[in-house]
């Protein structure tokens, strides 16, 4: 018997997460094939609960399936020029 909170439960689309999040579909699809974002796949299709997508977007995200923020390096590029 299935427990009837998941059946109340919303469920989104990849392409609903990808156009609020403002990302290409690819990307949640991504993390759903990953592993990293919890999803139930029916009809074919990936359908995710919203209170998985919330806990995948508190992660950190070196943990999460987004990429951390590059850090920028100040004064000199990242290869250094041998001096002539």
């Amino acid at each position: 018997m299935m427990n009837m909170d998941v059946m109340k439960t919303e469920t989104l689309s990849l392409e609903e997460i990808a156009a609020a999040l403002r990302l290409n579909v690819e990307t949640p699809r991504r993390w759903v094939r990953s592993g990293k974002l919890k999803a139930l796949k029916a009809g074919g299709q990936y359908r995710v609960l919203r209170p998985a997508l919330e806990e995948f977007l508190q992660m950190p995200k070196d943990v999460g399936g987004r990429p951390p923020k590059k850090q920028k390096v100040s004064g000199t590029s990242q290869r250094q020029r041998p001096k002539t």
